[in-house]
């Protein structure tokens, strides 16, 4: 049923609002690392958390940070599945466009500093990518995403 497949890829909150789990955004920055020279995925993994704003509502709970977009609309991609046919087969995913995302990120700045995490975020955006169509997954870039310069950074004692 496309409808319920469409559903099933979107992370809603217990408050009714769509969200990127925080490992997705995580990972990404982990990723980043081998475009960069001095710092070791494993380094970075353990030394950064990002926050949520809330839970999914399923069974099995994941802190989500709040997606905030202009429409979500529901795409059907034609996708090939591994094996010796590779016949292809439709998939449903939910679609947002004009998306942005506020987060919050504690580090260890023993390990990483302020210049080198925010370095990583804008590699992470431009070449690694959130979710389905991924830039460093396939040439299609839909979770290409940017660091705003005007957003607030402030580092905590």
């Amino acid at each position: 049923m496309p409808k319920d497949e469409y559903e099933a890829t979107r992370y809603v909150s217990t408050a009714g609002w769509d969200g990127i789990q925080p490992t997705a955004i995580k990972n990404a920055i982990c990723t980043a690392t081998v475009l960069t020279d001095g710092l070791t995925k494993a380094s970075v993994r353990r030394s950064v958390y990002i926050e949520g704003a809330g839970y999914s509502d399923c069974e099995i709970r994941h802190e989500l940070v709040k997606l905030d977009y202009d429409e979500r609309r529901m795409r059907e991609d034609i996708v090939r599945l591994a094996g010796p046919s590779r016949t292809p087969d439709m998939r449903w995913r939910a679609e947002y466009l004009e998306w942005s995302a506020e987060f919050t990120m504690r580090y260890n700045r023993h390990i990483i500093s302020t210049e080198q995490l925010l370095h990583l975020i804008v590699l992470a955006g431009e070449s690694i990518g959130l979710y389905e169509g991924r830039p460093e997954r396939s040439a299609l870039a839909w979770g290409r995403f940017q660091l705003d310069m005007n957003s607030t950074v402030r580092e905590v004692a």
